[in-house]
């Protein structure tokens, strides 16, 4: 596949973060049949060649409240929904086998996406934020404290396997 995966749109993403994502996404195609992976904010679709680098045959779903300001790569394949994730939850009804959480940063809204989609994640099946811890200190001035005391709130009373992550990711995989 010739999806720019490792270099597509700057440093929106760490080297090391868009390795994670592939390898993450190829687990999931070995482990699962037919895996669904979901992408919540795709902003300018770096995650999303990471994913479908990663799992060439799933099925590749992203959700962000705009479409990004660059053409998609025609070899993405992939399904995008223009809506708040905290509204298409209602309406996406496929298992989960992966999910990417990199949307709103807001408290409330990551909150929020916890709530509606990680319930959608299969036994086995892993949810993983980005900028939970912000590397870069641009980012840490926008206030991105939010994701970290939403996911360490999840957490705490989820009781799934924290997985090992890099740069500014949290992962986790559910039990079963």
């Amino acid at each position: 596949m010739t999806v720019p995966w490792q270099t597509a749109f700057g440093a929106v993403l760490l080297s090391g973060e868009r390795k994670w994502l592939k390898n993450a996404a190829s687990r999931a195609a070995k482990q699962f049949k037919s895996p669904v992976i979901v992408n919540i904010g795709v902003f300018q679709y770096a995650s999303m060649y990471c994913l479908r680098a990663g799992a060439p045959e799933a099925r590749l779903v992203g959700v962000d409240v705009t479409k990004g300001s660059v053409k998609v790569h025609p070899e993405l394949q992939a399904e995008f929904t223009w809506g708040d994730s905290r509204v298409v939850h209602t309406v996406f009804k496929a298992p989960i086998h992966l999910l990417f959480i990199d949307g709103d940063h807001r408290y409330a809204t990551v909150k929020a996406d916890i709530a509606n989609w990680v319930s959608k994640i299969v036994p086995g099946g892993v949810v993983a934020f980005h900028d939970y811890a912000p590397l870069r200190k641009h980012l840490v001035k926008h206030k991105l404290q939010g994701i970290r005391r939403a996911v360490n709130e999840w957490a705490a009373k989820a009781k799934w396997k924290r997985l090992p992550a890099v740069g500014s990711l949290a992962a986790f995989q559910r039990p079963g």
